[in-house]
């Protein structure tokens, strides 16, 4: 195996030395408590939650420790023609939006195709939003929801708080390029195309990024140039539930053309269909949607007037 490959199964900088030698990011909660437990929006009380609740509120409320600000803000995109959309970002702090996904070995996450539409629309009609971030956990537990399920929750927030390996934050323009590569190759193992169709990124492919960054972005055709890359570690004395968390490696990539040099080439992208899938153009050629500057687009918090139209 190489060398650089070594956190895949020892140590978490196992491997990745100049990781362990970088600079800690700053954390704004350092005793963060794990809200499904105590707060009533993050749970129907008449219902158990699910275990990807479970999983997924663990890495939510550690971004906001990392970030700060407010989960779950609901905003309403419109216009006066009738369309609407809703989007929930995990987290809304003063850097910007982020959204947490965690993944396991062998194993991938789901770019979902709504799920990018929705985020690259908000970027674009909500003037205030400059940085939307996807935030990619890689745990070390193997087969977690049958060795949990049944289990204490506070027993899975240990394991997590120890075995949590590392940290990919890309932002929006990065992980889009993921998506569109993998449609425009049609590659099967990339993309599902039946029912709710979405692009995967493997944990190889995550492994790979986080050992030879620079290598890997320029092969999906990044000029370095405009690239920023950093490599960061998570500080010791952050806890959970009063369980400390283990430090581990993070990797921060951010497009210097992001966002708005990537915005002003982001229509002819979205026109192109054998780029994007359907959805993205069937929506930007809907006359009363998404290019006309004239609408009198909104950005709140109110109640939608009418229903999403997906």
């Amino acid at each position: 195996m190489d060398k650089r490959y070594k956190f895949v199964r020892g140590h978490p900088f196992a491997g990745l030395e100049d990781y362990f030698g970088s600079e800690e990011i700053e954390v704004k909660n350092k005793e963060i408590v794990y809200s499904l437990k105590n707060n009533p929006r993050d749970i129907n009380p008449n219902s158990t939650p699910s275990f990807a609740k479970k999983l997924g509120c663990f890495y939510e409320i550690l971004i906001q420790g990392i970030y700060g600000g407010e989960r779950h803000k609901r905003y309403v995109l419109k216009n006066d023609k009738g369309f609407c959309l809703e989007v929930v970002p995990d987290l809304v702090s003063e850097e910007g939006v982020w959204d947490a996904k965690a993944i396991a070995s062998r194993s991938h996450i789901k770019l979902k195709d709504y799920q990018m539409m929705k985020y690259s629309l908000f970027q674009i009609k909500s003037e205030n939003i400059q940085n939307i971030r996807i935030d990619i956990f890689r745990h070390g537990i193997r087969n977690l929801e049958s060795t949990f399920a049944d289990k204490p929750l506070n027993k899975l927030i240990f394991q997590l708080t120890q075995k949590t390996k590392n940290l990919i934050s890309l932002d929006l323009s990065v992980v889009f390029e993921y998506y569109r590569l993998a449609t425009k190759t049609k590659d099967f193992r990339l993309r599902y195309e039946k029912g709710d169709s979405y692009t995967k990124i493997s944990s190889v492919n995550l492994n790979t990024l986080l050992a030879y960054p620079e290598e890997s972005l320029e092969k999906m055709g990044f000029d370095l140039n405009n690239i920023e890359i950093k490599k960061r570690r998570f500080p010791p004395g952050v806890k959970i539930d009063n369980y400390e968390i283990n430090s581990f490696p993070i990797l921060i990539i951010e497009n210097k053309d992001y966002p708005k040099k990537w915005l002003e080439g982001f229509k002819e992208i979205v026109e192109d269909k054998s780029q994007v899938p359907s959805i993205f153009s069937d929506l930007w050629n809907t006359e009363e949607i998404i290019y006309n500057e004239e609408d009198d687009w909104l950005d709140t918090n109110n109640k939608l007037t009418t229903d999403p139209p997906f």
